[in-house]
């Protein structure tokens, strides 16, 4: 008499294989994802921490002369930039700046990939971004003159 519904010692097992290799998928794909993220919230940190050394570069003083804007950009910002190997927009804004218009500033340095890129909200939508903004005195240009006032400085970081 043949055995009817016996396909062998491993036909019997096969049911039993197919759990076991989408739960070895899952995991695998468990730790994929983990990794990923652990290394977007690293890039994330590491994006905020190359910011934060430029705002320091920049804020230092409390005092930003915007005629020593120029040589603190290229001398300092742009050297470290580099070093911590992101692009970066630094908007001095002087009292007179509109508050309302948010790439407007007196002075801008910046280091990006493009030559001459026109940094504006567009332009940043696509890159992982950090924005840092302080307050600054600095000199305000008036019909009576200069005068030490009020101002603001936008840092804005994103990777290479």
């Amino acid at each position: 008499m043949a055995r009817r519904g016996f396909i062998g010692p491993i036909g019997d097992d096969i049911p039993s294989i197919f759990p076991i290799i989408a739960g070895i998928v899952l995991f695998i794909a468990t730790l994929i994802y983990a990794n990923n993220e652990f290394s977007s919230k690293n890039d994330a940190i590491n994006l905020r921490k190359a910011g934060l050394d430029l705002s320091y570069i920049v804020v230092e003083k409390g005092y930003v002369n915007q005629y020593g804007f120029g040589n603190t950009c290229n001398d300092l910002l742009k050297p470290s930039a580099t070093k911590n190997g992101v692009y970066f927009a630094v908007m001095l804004r002087d009292c007179t700046t509109d508050p309302s218009e948010s790439f407007a500033g007196t002075e801008i340095c910046s280091l990006t990939q493009e030559t001459n890129a026109e940094i504006n909200s567009t332009y940043l939508t696509e890159k992982q971004t950090s924005i840092f903004n302080y307050p600054v005195a600095t000199d305000c240009v008036t019909p009576d003159g200069t005068k030490e006032g009020l101002g603001s400085v936008s840092i804005i970081t994103w990777y290479k």
